[in-house]
C-alpha cells in the first residue's frame, strides 16, 4: 500500500517521499544514499532548505567527481546508481541489491579469507571459563570502541554467513570450510579440523551444536584483553558487579548478579573459592584482576609448586 505522510530524515528521503506517495523502494533509496555517503563522507546534495533539497533529490543528476571516488570500483559506482534510481520502478528491490556483482564479488572474497585459527581456539576457552568470568568479558566488551574490535568484527562477518547477528557451530563448520579449504589450496589437515569443531555448550555441560555465538559473545570471547587492562576497562567491570561500593565482591553480590544468570549456591561457592586468594570470602580488585589475566587458585599453586621443585 501507499504511504502518503512523509516520513524519515530529509537528507535520506527518496523523491516520492517529498511528492508523499510511496512504499517499499524508498527504503532501497535511503540505503543508496548511506553507500553514497559511506564511499565518500559526503552527501549527494547541499541544500538550506526542505524546498531546495526536495528539488535536488527530485531533479539533479548524482554525481561520482572528486578524489573520494578515484580508488571506487566500477562495480561500486553501478551499484550505489541503481539504488538512487529517481523512478521507484526503476531502482533495484533488496532482492536485486543482494545479487547485484558488487555484493556478490565481495562476498566471495570474504568467504575465501583466512580465519586465525587463533579465533577458534579463543571461542572453545570462552566456553570452558566459569559463568563470572565470562559475565565480566561481556561487560568489558560492550565498553570497547569500534577501533578497539574492528578486527573482530570482520571476523564475524566473515562467520555469520546469513546476517542474522548470529551463528550456529555448523555456520562456523561451513565457513570454515570455504575459508580454509579454499580452491587450490588442498590444505586437507585444516580442513579436517573445521568438520571437527566443537566449541562446547554455555552451561559447560558439554558440546552442543545447537549453541551457536551472538555477537556480543563473539566479542567477549576474542577481544584482546591487554588492551582492556591498560585502558581500565576492568576497574569499571569490577564496579558492575561490586554492588555497594566497598571496594569487594561478596558472595551475596554473586549470587544476585543478573549478568551471570541462574546460578546455584554451589556454583557461587565454588566460583569464590577458585578466586579468592586470601581466603576471606570475597573478591577484591586484585584477585578480579588476577582471574581476568587467567590466574586463578589452581594455576597459581601450580605454578608455586614447580618454583618449589626447581629449588
Amino acid at each position: 500500500r501507499m504511504i502518503t505522510r512523509p516520513a524519515g530524515t530529509p537528507t535520506h528521503m527518496a523523491p516520492e517521499v517529498f511528492a508523499k506517495r510511496y512504499s517499499h523502494p524508498a527504503d532501497l533509496w535511503s540505503v543508496g544514499i548511506i553507500c553514497f555517503v559511506s564511499m565518500c563522507g559526503n552527501l549527494p546534495w547541499i541544500a538550506t532548505t526542505r524546498e531546495e533539497l526536495a528539488k535536488k533529490v527530485t531533479h539533479d543528476i548524482i554525481h561520482f567527481h572528486g578524489r573520494h571516488w578515484q580508488n571506487v570500483s566500477q562495480h561500486a559506482l553501478e551499484f550505489i546508481s541503481h539504488l538512487l534510481a529517481k523512478s521507484a520502478k526503476h531502482r533495484f528491490t533488496a532482492s536485486d541489491a543482494l545479487k547485484d556483482k558488487w555484493i556478490t564479488t565481495n562476498e566471495l572474497a570474504l568467504g575465501k579469507a583466512k580465519l586465525p585459527w587463533k579465533v577458534i581456539e579463543d571461542l572453545r576457552k570462552f566456553r570452558s571459563r566459569n559463568r563470572f568470568k565470562r559475565a565480566a568479558l561481556h561487560v568489558i566488551a560492550s565498553m570497547l570502541g569500534d577501533e578497539e574490535v574492528r578486527e573482530q568484527r570482520r571476523a564475524f562477518l566473515q562467520l555469520d554467513r546469513d546476517g542474522d547477528g548470529f551463528f550456529t557451530v555448523e555456520e562456523l563448520r561451513d565457513s570454515l570450510r570455504r575459508m580454509v579449504f579454499a580452491p587450490g589450496t588442498g590444505d586437507l589437515e585444516e580442513t579436517s579440523k573445521a568438520s571437527k569443531i566443537d566449541l562446547g555448550s554455555r552451561d559447560g555441560s558439554g558440546s552442543n551444536d545447537a549453541e551457536g555465538f551472538t555477537y556480543t559473545e563473539f566479542l567477549a570471547a576474542t577481544f584482546d584483553m591487554r588492551k582492556a587492562l591498560q585502558m581500565g576497562l576492568c576497574q569499571a567491570a569490577f564496579a558492575s558487579f561490586d554492588k555497594n561500593k566497598d571496594g569487594a565482591i561478596s558472595i551475596s553480590e554473586l549470587a544476585t548478579g543478573k549478568m551471570l544468570g541462574r546460578m546455584t549456591m554451589d556454583e557461587v561457592v565454588e566460583t569464590m573459592e577458585s578466586l579468592d586468594v586470601d581466603g576471606n570470602c570475597e573478591l577484591d580488585y586484585g584477585e578480579f584482576v588476577k582471574m581476568m589475566r587467567g590466574e586463578t587458585l589452581a594455576s597459581l599453586g601450580s605454578a608455586e609448586g614447580q618454583g618449589q621443585a626447581q629449588g
